[in-house]
C-alpha cells in the first residue's frame, strides 16, 4: 500500500509550480487511506465469519499446513488447471507436494516448449515443481487439421456466415461433436436469429443472456429515465412538481412489453405529442378521459427516493403477472424469457430492499440506480437445452477441459482474442510486476490457451473475424491466426490452413417487387387541385428525386411521421433564423437600408432570436445544454453575417451603390399551360428576401447548411430537372422564372445566404462569366419545364420508385415502399 500511495503522489508532483487541486488532494488522501480501508474492512467481514473469495484464498494459502491436517479426503484431484493465482498455486503446489493431491494437466508439445509461446507460459512456469513427462505433454497438433480463416464484413456478417457452414457442411449427427464459440458474447441474440431453424433445435446455449440487455431491464432503465429527466426539469424551474418528457412517456408507452400487456392506445400517444412535459396529475386526467387502461401507477413521481423506486417496480412485476397469467399461450411463449427476468428482478429488489432496511441509510435515485446496475451487470438468464448432444453454443470460457472435432470461432479479432491491454484497476502495471500481480502479459496468455488447447484436438476449424473497425478498435484479425498462418504448417506439414474474405451478395427481400401506380381518374383530379393551388420547386424537386414519394407525399397526402424534439434540431435552427431575419428586415421594405440601420439591426438580434426561440421550441429551457449551444450558434452564424453585409453595405455606398429591400418571405407565383393539353398550372414558391442591390435586382436564399461555392457555378440544363442533386440550381432559376416579369428590364439575379459558410454568405446562380442570368437560360427553363410538367400530367407514365438508392437514406415512406 506504500508503494502504491507513494506512486500516485509521484503522478501529481509538480515542482511546487503550483498548488494541488483540492480534487487532487482528496485525490491522494484516499490512496495514503487505503491501507486503514482494507484493515478495517477485513477485520469487520472475518468478525462476521464471512469472506470474499480473494481473501479466503489467502486465509487458506497462508494457513496451508494447518488446514492440511484437518484434511477429510484421501486424495485430491486438480484437473484441466492452468493459469493459478499466487495463492491457488501455494495451495496446490502444498497438496501435491505433501502426496494430498494428484494433477492432470492438458498441455500439448505445440505450445509448451516453445518458449515463445504465451499459451504455455503458465505450464512452464510450473515445471520448475512438477515434472510434466512424456505421458503428460500431448502432440494432438501433429495430427491432420483443416483450418479456415474467413475475413467477414460487419460482426453481425459473421453469424451469417456461421450459420451457412453449418446448414451446408454438417448433418445432425456432426452436430453432435460441433461447438460454435462466441469470443464476443455479444453476437448470441444474433447468431441465435440467424441459426437454421433445423439447426436452432438442436443448439444447446451454454453461456446465460446477459440480465441487463433483456426488454424488461430497457423497459425499468425508461422509468428510470423518464424521472431522471423529470428531476432535471423540476429542478431547472424550481418547480414543486415532477414533469415528464412527451418523448419518454411515449417510448414507455410503445414499449413491446407495454402495448402488448396493457394495452396501446393511439389517441393517448396523440395526445401526449402535442404538449412537451406532462405532470403526473395532468397525466392522471388525460388517462381518465381517453382510455380505461390500467397503467396510471405507471407515471408516478419516485420523489428521490429508492424504497419508493423498489415499491414502483415490485408493484409493476405483480401487475406484469396479472397480465401474463390471463394472456393467451402465444403471448405468454413469446415473452416467457421477460417473465424469468422479472422473477430475477424481483429477487434482486428484496435483496437491496433488506440490506437498506437493515443498514438503516436512505439511498436516492442515482444511487440506487448506480447499485442496481452493479447488481445485475454480472447476472444471467440461463438457457434450457440438452448438454450432450447437439450443437454446443458457448463463450470461450465454458469451453475448458472440453474437445470437440468440428469448432467455429466468431470474433477472433485482435481486442477481443486476445482481449488487449486495457485493464480497469487501480493499481499500476510496475507495481503489479513487483508483486507478482497478473498483468495483461498474464492476461492474453490466458486466452492464448484457452484458444489453443480448444483447437488441439480439433479436425475441422473455421475461424472467422470482422474487418470492420469500431471507434478505436477492430477490423483486424488476431495475432493467434497469424501465428497460426506462420508457424503451423512448418510444425505439422500435414494441417491445411486456408485464408478467404467474404463478400455478401446484395440480399434482396424476397417478396420484393417494383411498385408503379397508374395514374386514374383519382389520380388525374389529384394533380389538377395541386396545378389549381400551385407547385413549389419543393414539390417539383420530390418528384425528380422520387416519383412514388411525390405521390405518397402530394397525391395520397400521407403524413410524414411527427419527430417532437425536447431540444432544437436542425429544422428549428433553420426556422428560428428565417424568421430572426424576416422580422429584422420587413420594416425596410420598399426602402434603402444604410449602415444605421444594420447597426440597429445587430442590436436588436440577440432579443429577437431569443423571441423566436421561445416561439419555436415551445416551451423548453433555453439556457442551458444542447438548446443553449444551439442559440450561441445562430447567434455567432447571424452575427457574422451582419458584420460582412455591413463591411459590403459600406464600400458599395463609398462607390455610390445602394441596397433597397424589396421584400422578405415574398410568394411569387406564375401561370403557364401545357399547349397540348390546355392545362393551365401555377407554380408558386416563397422568396426569403428579394432586394436591389445597385442595379440588379436579387432574389435570396437563407441556407443554414453548408453550400458549396461550386455547385452553383455551372448549370446544366440537360439534367436539370432529370437529377435531384440540382435542387438549388432548380430552386433558384425558377424563382428568378417567377420574378422576370415583375421586373422586365431589370438585371435578375438568384443566389444564397449561405450562413454557415464563413466569409463568403453570398453565392449567385450563373449561366457564364456574368452573375445575372439572361433571357435566354430563362427560356430554356421554361421550355424544361413545360417537358416535365407535360410527363407529370401524362397519364400513361406512372408513378415509380427512384433507381438512386442514396434518395432513400432519409425518406419517411421508405418503410411502405422497401426499396
Amino acid at each position: 500500500f506504500n508503494y502504491l500511495s507513494d506512486d500516485y503522489a509521484i503522478r501529481e508532483w509538480n515542482l511546487g509550480i503550483k498548488d494541488l487541486t483540492d480534487f487532487q488532494k482528496n485525490y491522494l488522501a484516499f490512496f495514503h487511506k487505503l491501507n486503514d480501508y482494507y484493515q478495517y474492512f477485513t477485520q469487520r467481514i472475518l468478525s462476521q465469519n464471512t469472506a470474499y473469495n480473494g481473501l479466503a484464498y489467502r486465509y487458506v494459502a497462508e494457513n496451508i499446513q494447518e488446514l492440511m491436517q484437518e484434511q477429510h479426503w484421501d486424495k485430491l484431484i486438480f484437473a484441466g488447471f492452468n493459469a493459478l493465482t499466487l495463492s491457488e498455486e501455494k495451495i496446490i503446489r502444498s497438496l501435491y507436494e505433501s502426496k494430498q493431491a494428484e494433477l492432470i494437466w492438458d498441455v500439448d508439445e505445440y505450445y509448451f516448449s516453445d518458449k515463445n509461446q504465451e499459451a504455455g507460459l503458465f505450464l512452464r512456469k510450473y515445471a520448475s515443481w512438477y515434472k510434466f513427462d512424456k505421458d503428460t505433454i500431448a502432440k494432438h497438433f501433429q495430427n491432420p487439421k483443416e483450418i479456415n480463416v474467413i475475413a467477414v464484413p460487419k460482426e453481425i456478417g459473421q453469424a451469417k456466415i456461421a450459420s451457412e457452414l453449418l446448414k451446408n457442411n454438417l448433418n445432425t449427427k456432426d452436430l453432435n461433436n460441433t461447438a460454435l464459440v462466441l469470443a464476443d458474447e455479444n453476437l448470441l441474440v444474433a447468431v441465435l436469429n440467424s441459426l437454421d431453424k433445423d439447426v436452432l433445435t438442436e443448439t444447446n446455449v451454454t453461456m446465460g443472456y446477459p440480465l441487463k440487455n433483456t426488454a424488461a431491464h430497457l423497459l425499468f432503465r425508461l422509468f428510470l429515465k423518464m424521472q431522471f429527466v423529470g428531476q432535471r426539469q423540476q429542478k431547472l424551474r424550481s418547480q414543486s412538481h415532477l414533469r415528464f418528457l412527451n418523448e419518454d412517456l411515449i417510448q414507455v408507452l410503445t414499449n413491446p412489453l407495454m402495448a402488448d400487456f396493457f394495452g396501446k392506445n393511439t389517441e393517448i400517444i396523440s395526445a401526449v405529442q402535442k404538449q412537451l412535459y406532462w405532470t403526473p396529475t395532468e397525466l392522471q386526467v388525460l388517462f381518465n378521459k381517453t382510455t380505461t387502461l390500467d397503467t396510471l401507477f405507471l407515471f408516478v413521481d419516485f420523489e428521490n427516493n429508492a424504497k419508493k423506486a423498489i415499491n414502483f417496480f415490485q408493484d409493476f412485476i405483480k401487475e406484469f403477472f396479472l397480465h401474463y397469467q390471463e394472456a393467451d399461450s402465444n403471448l405468454q411463449l413469446r415473452y416467457s424469457s421477460d417473465r424469468e427476468a422479472f422473477v430475477l428482478y424481483s429477487h434482486m429488489l428484496n435483496r437491496l430492499t433488506d440490506r437498506i432496511n437493515k443498514y438503516g441509510f436512505p439511498i436516492n435515485l442515482q444511487e440506487f440506480k448506480i447499485v442496481f446496475e452493479q447488481l445485475i451487470g454480472n447476472q444471467n438468464q440461463a438457457f434450457h437445452g440438452e448438454p450432450l448432444k447437439g450443437l454446443q453454443l458457448m463463450g470461450l470460457l465454458e469451453t475448458r477441459i472440453l474437445d470437440f472435432e468440428n469448432l467455429i470461432i466468431l470474433s477472433v479479432n485482435e481486442d477481443i482474442l486476445p482481449s488487449g491491454k486495457m485493464s480497469n484497476s487501480f493499481i499500476p502495471v510496475d507495481i503489479k510486476r513487483i508483486f507478482k500481480l497478473p498483468t495483461y502479459t498474464e492476461k492474453n496468455a490466458i486466452f492464448a490457451y484457452h484458444f489453443y488447447r480448444l483447437l488441439q484436438r480439433a479436425k475441422n476449424v473455421h475461424l472467422l473475424y470482422s474487418t470492420t473497425a469500431a471507434k478505436l478498435v477492430g477490423g483486424e484479425k488476431s495475432r493467434f491466426i497469424t501465428q497460426l498462418s506462420l508457424e503451423l504448417f512448418e510444425y505439422n506439414p500435414l494441417s491445411d490452413f486456408k485464408e478467404t474474405l467474404y463478400n455478401f451478395k446484395e440480399i434482396k427481400p424476397e417478396n420484393r417487387f417494383d411498385i408503379s401506380i397508374e395514374k386514374d381518374i383519382s389520380v388525374q383530379e389529384r394533380l389538377l387541385a395541386i396545378a389549381k393551388k400551385g407547385f413549389s420547386p419543393t414539390a417539383i424537386n420530390t418528384y425528380i428525386s422520387c416519383p412514388l414519394k411525390f405521390y405518397f407525399k402530394h397525391i395520397l397526402r400521407v403524413e410524414e411521421p411527427k419527430d417532437e424534439k425536447s431540444f432544437i434540431d436542425d429544422r428549428m435552427v433553420g426556422n428560428i433564423i428565417h424568421h430572426t431575419l424576416e422580422t429584422l428586415y420587413k420594416p425596410f421594405v420598399g426602402k434603402a437600408v444604410n449602415i444605421d440601420d444594420l447597426s440597429k439591426m445587430k442590436e436588436q438580434l440577440l432579443d429577437e432570436i431569443q423571441t423566436q426561440a421561445k416561439l419555436e421550441a415551445k416551451g423548453q429551457l433555453l439556457d442551458s445544454g444542447q438548446n443553449l449551444l444551439a442559440i450561441k450558434g445562430i447567434e455567432r452564424y447571424l452575427e457574422e453575417f451582419f458584420a460582412e453585409e455591413k463591411k459590403s453595405l459600406k464600400e458599395n455606398i463609398k462607390k455610390g451603390g445602394s441596397l433597397i429591400i424589396l421584400g422578405v418571405e415574398q410568394t411569387l407565383k406564375k401561370k403557364i399551360i401545357l399547349p397540348e393539353k390546355g392545362i393551365e398550372i401555377k407554380v408558386a414558391g416563397n422568396a426569403d428576401r428579394i432586394d436591389r442591390w445597385n442595379r440588379k435586382v436579387r432574389v435570396l436564399d437563407y441556407k443554414t447548411g453548408y453550400v458549396d461555392p461550386k455547385a452553383l457555378k455551372k448549370m446544366e440544363f440537360d439534367e436539370l430537372f432529370l437529377d435531384s442533386k440540382h435542387e438549388k440550381t432548380l430552386q433558384l432559376l425558377t424563382y428568378v422564372w417567377l420574378l422576370k416579369d415583375d421586373y422586365p428590364k431589370d438585371d435578375l439575379q438568384s443566389g444564397i445566404i449561405a450562413l454557415r459558410n464563413v466569409h463568403n454568405h453570398y453565392i449567385f446562380l450563373s449561366d457564364s462569366s456574368e452573375e445575372s442570368l439572361s433571357k435566354e437560360s430563362l427560356t430554356i427553363f421554361e421550355s424544361n419545364l413545360l417537358e416535365f410538367f407535360n410527363e407529370l400530367f401524362d397519364e400513361k407514365i406512372p408513378f415509380v420508385q427512384t433507381r438512386e438508392k442514396q434518395n432513400c437514406q432519409y425518406c419517411p415512406y421508405a418503410n411502405i415502399c422497401l426499396k
